[in-house]
Formats: structure tokens, C-alpha cells, sequence
């Protein structure tokens, strides 16, 4: 299947010129752009012609041209700032001089204002959400334009805990997380540099300069690569703009922002400078969780030889501020705080170049960088027992030290340094082509990523905790990626009416270069298909349909912090000696180290992914239904291993005058008579653990997405639109997991437990997972009023379904009869009033010898019975394994946005404006008290002033 794409591929790009359209026989759009009503000229605005990507960007006089167009119907979208986006079709079969085109200005007086998430531009699944609809929902964060999307819900809006976000999903699975990429005018945004955290806080993303937000979903394009649960796409604006000043609050948020686009001549380009404030807290009562942002955008931008090949150059230069500007809380102590400080700073540059060749059409380029410090302090004063510690990075057994006194408080400084810094480059090549009357787009790229961590790590101000170690994390090598991605998209007319059968194949192309490991290079195939059909006169009952689908795989690649873990010190006092009046001390520490990387290997996260989907235009009506089903593997999951030890523990010394020492590799003190004796020690066996990252994890999800548009009611100018998913969604583990049961040995108190147990799945619950399904509704009519310049929206928000679960193991989950053998039956979503075990499947002794846990039930040594017995999962939970639920809640949430002439707009909004939270039973546990259900009422409101 690899190979015949990419033969495919690369047979469409070598086809002979002389077997296609050739540059001769392609024609030239020239026009101008109008304001509509006027002749006054828009000036760059963008004309696309969206079917071959090919562009041109009007001049002061509002004149385009667009060259090497492939005769043909194609669709034509002319979008500047200001003015409302439109999109119409066109049929070029030669050259067109006198093109015209009337741009109405973007405000509340036209009819058809979206504020409201759209079908997006791509051929898999999508959704757009235009700068109107982040004005109207008055989105913080780039977390906050999410419940716009079909399937999420409406949740109040907060910076002062991180925003992330999960793509058709219901629960924030950290796994479903990692896998949403996120690109800011093409240029890549990670977190994976990052060695507290992998996973993106969307905080940092101020919406205010934001034109435009496309959430991909389903199979992505070949071009996209390190993402398996979708991507984010965000335009931020550039070109020529008005003073535009916005001021926000609600009662967690205060917010203002500042825009401005600066035209700087006659072909001289455009300055668009954006910057933000915000300040958040949990409760104004309180000065602890406060968060503040500060961000700061530049953006140049240019097009050179308009009416040659023109060049498209465009450089932004943005940065961050993140921090919490109140530090302490009086009420729990005058001292302790947590003080988070981040600043990040990025350049990037990117554009096209329309180079109208027989062999290339057009030439993407972007090219990013980013560099961050981001600093985290946790002070706080402890009156704990001194204890001893020790610096020993290699195995062996050595003196230790005492840090402080025995009547000196603990002040720990804890810092920690983060530099994460980033860079990425991408070129494309495109070329369009005619065979037969069919469009083919071929699409042929490379990327190369690097990333690292120079920053100073975890540390400390001052005197050191016990057993802690610095580790720089400047010392962990720069990770990098090179890929390759081929596409071939072809469009078949089918009849006269526009109807036409399109075929995107792709292939990815990826190898990470990681010092240490030796990474086989990996390939993601990806196929997307679409059937229209479009009925000759658009005025009948069935008007359009259209049938599409796509198959592929998706991955996402280690992070540094999972693919270089800290070592492990496993550390054991074997005696500690203070005494408080000579001040003599002496502590003997034993050491073992477990390598960060002994042994070890991480895949890539890996996804694939289907997705069936049918849109319709029945009568007006638009209807999109689209089911998806995606299979995670390899997630990154935690697991433990165990060295078994055998470790000799000296007696206490209590006499003052024993002065102890330690002297042939043991510990010495005198005894009554002032003559050194050796002390006693008991050898103890134990268990030491220390946590590996691996690829045990595992997400199946699958659902149903729907999304109607039942068109406007002319006489009170309001639209209804209906949207939302069903989600089923389970998160297991597979492979084997070990997991040892802490406590005395129940035969020989000397030692502990003896053996540890080897699970499949998990190994701290009786369940082999959880499962959750969602369905919701958002019911949306949203009132146009031109007249006074008013929209309102109201959405009810129905949340018909909503149940989890404990996944059965199915075969291994048993009860016990009166003579303590196992009785394994299906006890699945039932309710069970006796006791449920599930067993591991063997124990490993301290030799590493692993046996079959089938012993238990078999054994006549009541010893290792007992040892085995608490290696046994269980659960005396009646409800345990029953389907966890609520019956239907609703709630209802309003928007307002009123224009006060052409400088001012009011918007308003109200989360559950009826304050409707019912106590709801869970439908497991009825007799348990109930929980409240929806968010708490809330509102916000944003003023913005356009000079």
C-alpha cells in the first residue's frame, strides 16, 4: 500500500508536459476590489482561488491579477480585513481583464453575520470559527473558542489553571492531549521541550489578534505530521488595520488589548502590531491564584513582483509573559508561596512564491524559532525531623550528612529552570495539472524539527531536601525529526452540473535523529475521499450530497522529557546518629542508580483513524453527519520496576558518650567501658521501586458527529442551528505492569513482602480500564437585527447522555464459593454483594524467577498462600461494575453583541443564565447523595472601540 502511493505520486509529478494544460494554454484574472456600493478601492485584500491555491493581493487601487490558472470552474474567495469574506464560483476558460468584485464592510448591519462555527476548507472533517464568532463568544484563550466546535461543551471561562484541549473526546486523557497539534500561521507550537510538562497549555494564545481558527479533525493531510487527535489551525491577522481596542471582565477576568495595522507606502508592506493584558483569579476574596498574561505581536508583511511571480514574505515577532503576581496567602502562612514566572519569545517567517512553472506551481516556505525561560519557585518552611542525605551519584554505601540542626526549621527553596527552545523549517512544493479534464494537485514537502532544554533544572536555594540530586536539564541532548511528505489530490468532474468524485493519497515520511537511541524511520499512509453530487437546479428538494470518508495513520513522536528520564537513586539509611549537645553526627547511606535510559525505548504514539461522513442540502437545509473511529496505541504510560535488596540495618545508638564511627566498612561505637564495639544490624529484605516511562497505553473512542443548519426564518431574521456528538470513548492499558504490595512480609516480619505481582492492564484496580460515552446537543437560534446593529444568540445546551465505567475483564474477574475456590462467571454490570478478585497473572521472588499466580488456587503451602494473597485485587464495591450516570440536564446560555455606531461594540454573555444546577442522582448509586450538575451561573462583558 506505501510503495503504490508513493509511485502514484511520483508518476502524476513526472507526467510529460506535453500530456497536460502547459503554461501556454493557462489564463490570467485580472480585477479590482471594490467596496460594495462604491468604487472605492479595497486595498489588499487576498483573491484565492481555492481549488489550486493560487493568489494574488490587490494593490492601493484595488487592482489583482492572478496568472497561471488551469482553464476551468473553480471556487474564488477574497477575504481582507474589515471587510466580510466571499466566497463564489467562477468558470475561467480564457484570460478575464475587467473582473470586479464588491467587498461589503464586516458589522452588524449585514444579514448573514456568522458567529457560529462552519464547515472548514479541508477534504477531511473540520471546523471554522471566524474573528466574528471569537468576538461574539468573547474567547480569553484559544480554550475558550473549543465550545464552538460540534460535540464540546460550555464550560466558564479561567487562566488561572492551565487550558488545554482534547479533540473528540470526553476526558482529558493526557494521551489525547499530546496528540493536538497546533500551528500559528503554518509555524509548529509544541511542548515538548518542556521536562515538568509535555502537554500544551493554551493560555499563552491571546485570541484578540486572532483572524481566523480551523480545528482539523478526522485524517489529516500528509503535510501534517507529530499529531494524532487533530490540529489547530490559527491565522493571526496581517495587512492594514483600524486602532482597535478591546476591554474585557467577568468576574474571574480582567482583560484589555490593543491593535493596529499600519500600512507603511506604496509597495512598501504592512505592520500589524497587537498586544494584551489579562489578570485572573479564583476568588477576588483571596490574593493566592492569581494569574496574569501579557503578550506582544509584531507582523510584517509584503508582496513582491505582483504582476511578475509574486512572493508572498511575511515575519512576525511575538512573545509572552505568564506568571502569578501574588505569592503568598495569609491565612494558611506569612511566608510560603509559589511564585510561576514564564517568558517566551518567537520569529517566524513564512509565505508563498507563485513560480508558475511547468514542473511547480507554487512554493510554500516557513521557517520558526522560539526560545522561553520559564521559572517556578516553591518556597515554604517545614519543622520536620532533620534527616540524613546524601550527594552519592554511584552505587556503593558512604557517609551521609545532616542539612540543618535538630532545632532548626527546614526553609525549602525549590526552583525550577526551564529553557525550552525550538526550531522548525518546511518547504512545500505544489504543481496543479489537467489530465482529461481532471484537476491533480500534487503536493511534495520536507520538514525538519529540532528541540531542547537548556535550562538549569530542578534546584535549590540554600540547603537541599533528602536524597535530592541536581540534574541540569541543559545537559539532556537537542531531539530532531526529518520528514518527508508526498500528496497527490485529484478532482473528477462528473457531468455537467459540478458533481465530481475527489481522491487525496498520502504518504508521511518520518525519522528521529536522538542521541543514544536508534530510531527506524517510520511511514504514515493517509487516503481521503469525497463524492459530490449536485443536482442541476438548486432550487429542488435534494439540492447537494455529498459522501466522503478517509483512512490513515497518525503518530506523535517522544517528547525529551519521556525519552530522557532523570536517573533513579534508591537510597536506604542504614544508620543515623545526632547528638544535640556535643553536635557529634554520623549517617551511612547505601546507594544504588538506575540509569535514565538502561535498557530503554520508546515508540511513537500511534493512531488510526476512520471516519465516514454524509452532508446534505435537503430544501436549504444543511445537514452534516460524520462517524469517526480512532484507535490510540502506544500511548505513554508510567510503569515500575522493582530491585530486590538486601540491605543491613544498624541498631540505634542512644548512649551520648558512644561516639560512633564508621571505619572496615562498618559502624563502630564504645561501649560503657569506653571501648569500641561493632554494632548490631538486622539484614532486612526489601523491595526498592523507581517509574520508566513506556507504551502501554490504549484509547478506542468512537462517535457520531451531527451538525444542522435549518436556514434563517426571514420574517424574524433568525437562524437555527443545531450541532453536537455522540462519544464513547475507553482508556486501558496493555502489556504487562508490575506492582509490588507494600508492608511486612505476613511469614517473616524481618523482611517485606516477598514477591511482587506482574497485571495485565493495570494493577491498582479490579477493572481493566474506564470507559465514558457523552451525547449533547447545543441548539443555537441566533437573531440578526441590521436595523440597530444588534445579534443575539441563545443555545441551550442538553446533555441527554452521560455515563463511565469500569471496563470488565472479562474471564478473569471471579468470586469465591464457601471453600475459598474461584467462581468466574459474568458479573458484569451487575450488582454484586460479595467480594471480586482479579488475580495477576505470576509473581516475581527476589531472584527474578516469575511463576504462574494459578499457584494460589493450587498450593498446599499456607505460607505462600498468605504471601500471594495480597497481590490479589479486589473490591467489596456492589456497584462497582455498574453503569455510572445522570438522566438529561440542560442548560441555557445567551450572547449579545450590540455596534454602537462604526467606533464602539457591547457584547454581553451569560453561562446558564437560570442559574438551572439540579442535584443529580447517580443512577449506580441512588440512595448516595447526589451531585450538582452544570456550571455555576456566569457572565462577562467586552467593550471595543475602533478608531
Amino acid at each position: 500500500m506505501k510503495k503504490l502511493l508513493l509511485l502514484m505520486l511520483l508518476s502524476v509529478w513526472m507526467i510529460p508536459k506535453n500530456s497536460v494544460a502547459s503554461a501556454q494554454e493557462r489564463v490570467k484574472l485580472e480585477g479590482v476590489v471594490n467596496v460594495h456600493g462604491s468604487m472605492e478601492p479595497v486595498p489588499y485584500a487576498q483573491v484565492l482561488i481555492k481549488e489550486l491555491s493560487l493568489w494574488g493581493f490587490s494593490d492601493d487601487e484595488g487592482k489583482f491579477s492572478i496568472s497561471g490558472i488551469i482553464p476551468g470552474k473553480y471556487t474564488l474567495e477574497v477575504v481582507s480585513l474589515g471587510y466580510q469574506t466571499i466566497t463564489l464560483p467562477v468558470t475561467l476558460e480564457k484570460n478575464i481583464s475587467n473582473f470586479r468584485v464588491h467587498l461589503k464592510e464586516e458589522n452588524l448591519k449585514l444579514d448573514d453575520v456568522v458567529v457560529t462555527a462552519k464547515a472548514g476548507n479541508s477534504m477531511n472533517s473540520s471546523s471554522r470559527v471566524d474573528k466574528k464568532a471569537i468576538e461574539h463568544v468573547q474567547a480569553t484563550s484559544l480554550a475558550d473558542v473549543m465550545q464552538l466546535i460540534p460535540g464540546s461543551v460550555i464550560q466558564n471561562p479561567t487562566l488561572v489553571s492551565e487550558n488545554n484541549i482534547a479533540i473528540r473526546s470526553i476526558n482529558e486523557n493526557v494521551n489525547n492531549l499530546r496528540g493536538v497539534g497546533v500551528l500559528i500561521n503554518g509555524s509548529k507550537v509544541s511542548s515538548d521541550a518542556g521536562m515538568q510538562s509535555d502537554v500544551m497549555d493554551f493560555r499563552s494564545i491571546s485570541t484578540d489578534n486572532i483572524e481566523s481558527v480551523e480545528v482539523l479533525k478526522g485524517v489529516l493531510s500528509a503535510e501534517y505530521g507529530d499529531v494524532t487527535s487533530g490540529a489547530i489551525i490559527v491565522r493571526t491577522k496581517a495587512g492594514y488595520t483600524p486602532y482597535e481596542v478591546r476591554f474585557k471582565s467577568d468576574p474571574r477576568t480582567k482583560a484589555i488589548s490593543f491593535g493596529k495595522g499600519f500600512n507603511l507606502g506604496a509597495n512598501k508592506g504592512n505592520v500589524n502590531v497587537n498586544a494584551d493584558y489579562a489578570s485572573s483569579f479564583t476568588d477576588w476574596r483571596s490574593p493566592v491564584d492569581e494569574f496574569e498574561r501579557i503578550t506582544l505581536g509584531v507582523t510584517y508583511s509584503n508582496t513582491f513582483d505582483m504582476n511578475g511571480k509574486p512572493f508572498r514574505f511575511n515575519a512576525r515577532v511575538s512573545g509572552y509573559h505568564l506568571g502569578n503576581s501574588v505569592t503568598k496567602d495569609p491565612d494558611v502562612s506569612g511566608v510560603d508561596f509559589t511564585k510561576v514566572n514564564k517568558n517566551n519569545i518567537s520569529l517566524s517567517m513564512y509565505g508563498n512564491w507563485q513560480l508558475n512553472k511547468s514542473w511547480i506551481s507554487t512554493l510554500d516556505y516557513n521557517i520558526s524559532g522560539s526560545y522561553a525561560e520559564n521559572d517556578k519557585q516553591k518556597y515554604e518552611v517545614k519543622d520536620d525531623i532533620p534527616l540524613p542525605t546524601t550527594n552519592r551519584t554511584t552505587d556503593g554505601i558512604g557517609l551521609g550528612y545532616f542539612t540543618r540542626e535538630l532545632d532548626e526549621n527546614f526553609i525549602n527553596d525549590e526552583w525550577v529552570n526551564e529553557v525550552p527552545i525550538y526550531f522548525n523549517a518546511k518547504l512545500t512544493g505544489n504543481l496543479n495539472k489537467s489530465i482529461g479534464g481532471s484537476l491533480f494537485k500534487t503536493k511534495i514537502g520536507v520538514e525538519f524539527n529540532t528541540k531542547g532544554n537548556n535550562g538549569k533544572g530542578i534546584y535549590h536555594e540554600g540547603k537541599i531536601p533528602q536524597y535530592f540530586r541536581e540534574r541540569p536539564y541543559s545537559d539532556i541532548p537537542f531531539i530532531s525529526d526529518l520528514n518527508a511528505f508526498a500528496e497527490e489530490k485529484v478532482k473528477i468532474p462528473l457531468g455537467d452540473n459540478n458533481s465530481s468524485l475527489e481522491l487525496m493519497a498520502g504518504v508521511r515520511f518520518s525519522k528521529m535523529i536522538i542521541d543514544g537511541y536508534d530510531y527506524d524511520p517510520t511511514l504514515d499512509p493517509r487516503l481521503n475521499a469525497k463524492y459530490n453530487i449536485i443536482a442541476p437546479k438548486r432550487n429542488g428538494l435534494f439540492r447537494e450530497v455529498a459522501l466522503r470518508g478517509g483512512w490513515g495513520i497518525m503518530k506523535k513522536l517522544p517528547s525529551i522529557g519521556v525519552l530522557y528520564p532523570a536517573p533513579e537513586y534508591l537510597d536506604n539509611a542504614l544508620f543515623q546518629y545526632r547528638n544535640s549537645e556535643t553536635g557529634e553526627s554520623l549517617a551511612l547511606i547505601q546507594t544504588s542508580v538506575i540509569d535514565g535510559r538502561l535498557d530503554y525505548n520508546m515508540e511513537p504514539i500511534r493512531t488510526n483513524n476512520i471516519e465516514v461522513g454524509l452532508d446534505l442540502n435537503i430544501a436549504g437545509i444543511e445537514a452534516r453527519f460524520t462517524y469517526f473511529n480512532e484507535q490510540v496505541r502506544d500511548g505513554f504510560t508510567q510503569n515500575s520496576s522493582y530491585v530486590p535488596q538486601e540491605v543491613n540495618y544498624y541498631n540505634s545508638v542512644t548512649d551520648p558518650d558512644a561516639a560512633p564511627k564508621y571505619e572496615d566498612g562498618t559502624i563502630w561505637a564504645r561501649d560503657e567501658n569506653g571501648v569500641y564495639q561493632e554494632v548490631p544490624y538486622t539484614t532486612y529484605y526489601q523491595y526498592k521501586s523507581y517509574s520508566r516511562p513506556d507504551n502501554r497505553g490504549a484509547i478506542d473512542k468512537w462517535g457520531i458527529e451531527y451538525d444542522f443548519n435549518f436556514g434563517t426564518i426571514k420574517p424574524i431574521n433568525t437562524s437555527i442551528i443545531v450541532n453536537g456528538a455522540y462519544i464513547r470513548s475507553e482508556d486501558f492499558s496493555t502489556g504487562q505492569i508490575y506492582s509490588y504490595q507494600r508492608g511486612q512480609d505476613p511469614i517473616d516480619p524481618q523482611s517485606d513482602n516477598k514477591y511482587y505481582g506482574v497485571y495485565v492492564g493495570s494493577s491498582n484496580t479490579v477493572g481493566a480500564g474506564t470507559g465514558r460515552e457523552r451525547l449533547s446537543t447545543n441548539i443555537s437560534f441566533v437573531t440578526r437585527i441590521p436595523s440597530i446593529r444588534m445579534i443575539v444568540s441563545l443555545t441551550t445546551q442538553c446533555i441527554w447522555m452521560e455515563n463511565n465505567w469500569n471496563i470488565y475483564d472479562q474471564g478473569n474477574i471471579y468470586k469465591e464459593d464457601n471453600l475459598g475456590n474461584p467462581v468466574y462467571g459474568d458479573y458484569d454490570n451487575e450488582s454484586n454483594l460479595t467480594t471480586l478478585y482479579r488475580d495477576p497473572i505470576a509473581y516475581v521472588d527476589r531472584n527474578g524467577v516469575t511463576r504462574p499466580f494459578s499457584d494460589y488456587h493450587t498450593t498446599t503451602d499456607n505460607d505462600l498462600k498468605r504471601r500471594l494473597e495480597v497481590l490479589r485485587l479486589k473490591t467489596d464495591r456492589s456497584y462497582y461494575f455498574l453503569e455510572n450516570g445522570y438522566n438529561p440536564y440542560f442548560m441555557a446560555n445567551i450572547r449579545v453583541t450590540k455596534e454602537l455606531g462604526d467606533i464602539a461594540s457591547l457584547s454581553f454573555y451569560a453561562n446558564n443564565f437560570t442559574n438551572s444546577r439540579p442535584v443529580m442522582k447517580n443512577k449506580a448509586r441512588p440512595s448516595a447523595t447526589g451531585g450538582m450538575k452544570n456550571t455555576p451561573i456566569y457572565f462577562g462583558a467586552e467593550l471595543k472601540l475602533t478608531f
